[in-house]
């Protein structure tokens, strides 16, 4: 076994970093080593607990790849409660209320937080022909990772110092939001898991809000209905379930392709305040991340087994890297290459106009191949007057992004290559480096000390 990445399937519950940790206990073992050692791993692009589906995993020297990999869209398919909100805008919350017992101040931040395409719409139809190839600014649920004067936002969500309006808005794009199940009655699944929910937390003498004390979420959950340890993470099913609103609540699921780090949760909250309701997520599936599909992803049992792992310039190549040589980094300027070049700078683009950092040079990830270095994995460098000229002269990120032709693309690949110079090309790490079995002390474990 050697490094690379796995396309693991992350089952609902565990958090990414306990299914990391186990992953790279099996791996090891499936390896052998030294006992106080583990294979070193990471991932590309975390979920939340009550997410599943695809998670890239690099593993050995692939984790120095990870920033390498393409830029690209993301695509999840999403369960979407509309009758009912919750604090963290999905199921994981301490709290839920029908639309009738919402908080006047949750139900204004809520009105406040619908992005200008959903105004006027009527039925969700509408609401997802006004996002579908749309770029919104986007107002992050409150509860989350992104931080607030050093702080992470949920921490002081849950301490109640923090207010929407303290979360500025990020524009994000939605390639494309399609319907997949209409809006109907409440889910079996669903009625389920709030059930187990509501059972198990009535056990451990739960009436309300925060889990009890000295209760814990278990990482071990795998979000069966009746399965034992499903229960402690939907509270807000619990509650809506208690007190009748469920029952009135309806329910419809949507498949949406978005630029990365954009909410789900959010898109769910907004559809149902935009159809004079409310919603909140109660199910997420990421079907695509990074180029790797849901339907080739490998559950944790399967860790270890021939082919699981990928070679890190494969990966790459899947998700839409363009092929770049050191030598002679403008050659080649084929239609499939220019394209590819010219995606990954309207990707850029987008990230600096999102982050207000247009005026900085650009790193655009690609597969690079050398006399001296072989096949590996580095960045073609971008002045920023030759990224923005480019771009603009496609019509801008978004354009380009969301509905750009293939021939709009390819331009701008040749601007970016003839603007970047002999030198643009560099390696960062070689395929036999990131092929490479590297393992890391485990947790608590010391290393003894060689005499010299």
């Amino acid at each position: 076994m050697q490094g690379g990445f796995i396309n693991i399937l992350k089952p609902r519950g565990p958090r990414c970093s306990s299914l990391l940790n186990g992953a790279a206990r099996t791996l090891a073992e499936v390896r052998g080593g030294r006992s106080d050692e583990r294979v070193k791993a990471g991932w590309a692009g975390t979920l939340d607990p009550m997410a599943s589906g695809v998670l890239p995993l690099a593993i050995g020297g692939a984790t120095r790849a990870i920033s390498l990999l393409p830029v690209g869209w993301k695509e999840y398919r999403a369960r979407i409660l509309i009758g009912a909100c919750s604090t963290s805008d999905d199921a994981d919350a301490d709290e839920a209320w029908g639309l009738t017992d919402v908080p006047a101040q949750l139900a204004e931040a809520h009105a406040s937080m619908v992005p200008s395409a959903l105004a006027g719409v009527g039925s969700l139809s509408e609401a997802v022909a006004a996002l579908c190839g749309s770029a919104v600014m986007q107002a992050p649920p409150v509860v989350s990772a992104l931080r607030v004067g050093g702080v992470r936002s949920h921490e002081l969500a849950r301490a109640g110092k923090i207010d929407p309006s303290d979360l500025p808005r990020r524009l994000q794009l939605l390639g494309s939001v399609v319907v997949e199940e209409d809006v109907g009655p409440v889910s079996a699944g669903t009625l389920a898991l709030a059930r187990a929910a509501l059972e198990g937390l009535s056990a451990e003498g739960w009436e309300g809000g925060a889990a009890p004390e000295g209760m814990g979420l278990r990482d071990d959950a795998d979000g069966s209905a009746g399965g034992v340890m499903s229960w402690p993470r939907h509270r807000a099913l619990a509650s809506l379930l208690r007190s009748g609103a469920l029952e009135r609540c309806t329910e419809a699921v949507v498949t949406v392709r978005c630029s990365g780090g954009t909410f789900v949760r959010g898109v769910a909250r907004d559809i149902g305040t935009a159809l004079g309701s409310a919603g909140m997520l109660t199910e997420l599936v990421r079907l695509e991340a990074s180029g790797l599909r849901l339907a080739d992803a490998v559950p944790e049992a399967e860790l270890g087994a021939p082919g699981c792992v990928r070679d890190a310039v494969d990966v790459a190549v899947s998700g839409g890297a363009p092929t770049l040589t050191v030598e002679r980094p403008t050659a080649g300027r084929e239609g499939l290459l220019l394209r590819r070049v010219g995606e990954q700078a309207a990707w850029a683009a987008h990230a600096a106009e999102r982050k207000g950092q247009e005026g900085a040079d650009a790193a655009l990830p690609c597969v690079v191949h050398g006399a001296r270095e072989g096949w590996g994995l580095g960045t073609l460098s971008v002045p920023h007057g030759v990224l923005s000229e480019a771009v603009s002269a496609g019509g801008g990120p978004t354009a380009l992004l969301l509905g750009g032709e293939a021939s709009a693309l390819e331009a701008v690949g040749e601007r970016v290559l003839a603007g970047a110079g002999g030198s643009a090309v560099g390696m960062a790490v070689r395929a036999a480096e990131a092929q490479r079995w590297v393992t890391a002390p485990k947790a608590g474990a010391r290393r003894r000390r060689t005499r010299r």
